[in-house]
């Protein structure tokens, strides 16, 4: 039994639907694999500042979706990607306009103060691309939401699926929602350095397959 961990608050990738079940095109497409590999997994819920802290504990085996960076190459194993996505800015409509203006960090001054969670792969990014933002941390896609709509910062820099889907279910109409990410990036199934077993390798193998059959 393979026991893999997924956030259940970054629909449409990966959540917990009406019956308690693991969901999202992640999901899907692991559940799919693990029949193919004939693995027997189990999906759990875990928050995504536990992440790190629950594969050091052992009490998952493997996550469900990790974005692929040059730093967690050296942290984790990564399966080959198996979902593209991508990183996007969210920030608040104008209150003088209805049109939806995507922010520009290039167009703002030194110090601007920006969100993205602590947890996640952008602080780096964010950092090397515009070093003349501030980067503040946050724990999650729900508290940098929040950070950007009480006013305490001026964007948050998300995943481009994950966040355009919470805003519209927590703030409808109220964030300029972006069309296109500032950068691409690829999600593996990920376990820790050492970790990896027969069945996290099959079941690497089987995405590959799945991967095959959805682009023939």
């Amino acid at each position: 039994m393979l026991t893999v961990g997924y956030d259940p608050d970054f629909a449409p990738i990966t959540s917990t639907n009406n019956i308690d079940e693991a969901d999202g095109r992640a999901i899907r497409l692991l559940r799919e694999a693990c029949g193919k590999a004939g693995v027997d997994c189990r999906f759990e819920p875990v928050a995504l500042p536990q992440h790190e802290a629950c594969l050091a504990a052992g009490s998952i085996d493997a996550l469900a979706v990790m974005a692929m960076t040059p730093e967690r190459r050296e942290r984790f194993t990564l399966s080959d990607p198996y979902l593209m996505t991508g990183a996007a800015w969210f920030a608040p409509k104008s209150p003088k306009s209805d049109e939806s203006i995507p922010f520009d960090p290039a167009g703002v001054e030194q110090g601007t103060r920006v969100v993205t969670p602590s947890a996640g792969p952008l602080t780096n990014v964010v950092a090397t691309r515009w070093p003349h933002l501030t980067v503040m941390p946050a724990t999650d896609y729900r508290d940098a939401l929040e950070q950007v709509a009480a006013d305490r910062v001026f964007a948050a820099a998300l995943n481009i699926d994950a966040g355009t889907a919470m805003c519209e279910e927590l703030y409808p109409g109220t964030f300029a929602l972006p069309q296109t990410p500032f950068l691409e990036i690829p999600l593996a199934l990920a376990c820790l350095k050492g970790r990896s077993n027969r069945e996290f390798e099959r079941l690497a193998t089987a995405l590959d397959r799945v991967n095959a059959g959805l682009s023939t």
